[in-house]
């Protein structure tokens, strides 16, 4: 991997399209598979869904959700810290944030009081190289799912589970 100002360097932007040379786009195609692995994985749907669960619990009774989106992270944990109704659950995510997982939700509706994480997206664009797809590039297949469930061992989390 090339350090990132060479690839820079390599890089043209051209009515809103990335050109660069065939090993330019041999980097980025597998940058792009990397960051899709992250954006899907359950450690990466553990930690969103965590944060919506949270939030959610956080704004229920009719806060301003727009305040939020102005908000810095540590603006928001430590407004999180602050609410009784989310107080505890976020201290607990910050200290011991494996005490809850995710888990492949099963197709239909989820419980009430369970949050469902969606898995996030894969990107549909292919590389290309002069019009055509990067002839040795592969995409990484995406077997993550779509939806997960978010449980800290509760009855009604399991209900909504996968079984394996």
């Amino acid at each position: 991997m090339p350090a990132p100002a060479r690839l820079l360097r390599r890089l043209t932007l051209q009515d809103g399209i990335v050109r660069t040379d065939p090993a330019g786009a041999r980097v980025l195609a597998r940058l792009v598979d990397a960051e899709v692995a992250y954006h899907r994985s359950r450690l990466n749907v553990l930690a969103v869904g965590v944060v919506r669960h949270l939030v959610r619990r956080w704004l229920e009774p009719g806060a301003d959700a727009d305040a939020v989106v102005g908000m810095t992270d540590g603006e928001l944990v430590a407004a999180l810290l602050r609410d009784p109704r989310t107080g505890d659950e976020t201290r607990r995510s910050l200290t011991d944030p494996l005490a809850w997982c995710v888990v492949p939700a099963r197709p239909g509706p989820v419980p009430e009081g369970v949050e469902l994480v969606p898995g996030g997206r894969s990107y549909h664009a292919r590389t290309l190289v002069h019009g055509e797809p990067l002839p040795d590039h592969v995409p990484v297949p995406d077997r993550a799912p779509d939806r997960w469930v978010l449980r800290r061992d509760r009855p009604e989390a399991r209900s909504a589970v996968a079984t394996p």
